[in-house]
């Protein structure tokens, strides 16, 4: 990473920081919104992702997946950085009626492809994601974003076994 790159990341978790604290007071599950800061950065802003803030449902998109939802407020971030929503709305974080709680809800959020909680076990779901891609030809990728805590669960080797079975790639597990 270059020197602007890590003064953008820490400008990133300046936003995620000031946003919990300013407006919830603290109400926001910093530690795995800060873990993630590097790989949304990189994927988002360094042009891995494909995808289309003005048309959020274009059908050959990337898809990433964030499964530890407790990192609502980095992908939150990322979206609003990069356009998907005014990023004054972020000032709305788990305040009643807000759109942004403490878990991403993918019916209410453009760009969320997976509502998801602490151990949402989405792995499992991107798999499913990525074998409909390339069943149908398309060259998009899935990002899957795992929590530790979820990594031991047996939903998400079930997802690993099923995904080298089927010479997932176009699936990457995080």
């Amino acid at each position: 990473m270059t020197n602007e790159d890590e003064l953008n990341i820490k400008e990133f978790r300046k936003k995620i920081f000031l946003t919990a604290y300013s407006y919830t007071g603290g109400l926001a599950y910093l530690a795995s919104a800060f873990s993630v800061a590097e790989v949304l950065y990189t994927l988002y802003i360094k042009d891995i992702l494909k995808y289309k803030p003005s048309d959020p449902l274009w059908g050959d998109r990337d898809r990433l997946i964030m499964s530890k939802g407790h990192a609502s407020l980095a992908i939150y971030t990322i979206l609003a950085i990069v356009g998907y929503f005014a990023k004054d709305e972020l000032f709305t974080f788990c305040q009643p009626g807000s759109r942004f709680g403490g878990e991403p809800n993918m019916l209410l959020i453009p760009g969320v492809e997976a509502s998801t909680n602490s151990l949402s076990h989405r792995l499992s779901f991107g798999t499913g994601i990525a074998l409909a891609n390339k069943m149908d030809g398309k060259g998009s990728r899935v990002y899957v974003i795992l929590g530790d805590g979820e990594c031991q669960e047996g939903t998400v080797w079930e997802a690993v076994m099923s995904a080298a079975k089927h010479q997932l790639d176009n699936l990457t597990v995080i």
